[in-house]
């Protein structure tokens, strides 16, 4: 165990941020690395939809299998193609971003209405 400095520290000095599963598909890894600007790679979430989008395969995201069968390949591929790996992370910090801005925060406010009202 390190501190979560160093943690960070780490993490803004990676390339490359590898976010298996917790206890469930979504996790405190996912926006730690968007955040510090890595690129996020873990196991293929094309079975969710989210909001804001930040799970977008080749786009926010690298997925590899749930397996793990492809891990290596992933990473080794993303490893030779840097300016790849920038853009997805640049793509997923810029969603962030807009989520958390003043006009974020209002267009989530305006969903958990939206879901209220249907109940």
């Amino acid at each position: 165990k390190i501190p979560l400095s160093k943690y960070f520290t780490e993490l803004q000095n990676s390339q490359i941020g590898i976010s298996p599963f917790g206890m469930g598909e979504i996790t405190y890894r996912d926006y730690e690395t968007i955040g510090c600007g890595c690129t996020l790679v873990k196991p293929d979430m094309g079975h969710l939809e989210t909001w804001p989008e930040l799970f977008q395969s080749e786009k926010t995201y690298i997925a590899h299998h749930w397996d793990l069968s492809d891990l290596n390949e992933v990473v080794n591929k993303l490893l030779k193609e840097p300016e790849r790996a920038i853009e997805i992370a640049n793509a997923a910090q810029d969603i962030y971003k807009k989520a958390l801005n003043k006009k974020g925060q209002e267009t989530f406010v305006e969903r958990i209405i939206k879901y209220m009202e249907m109940a």
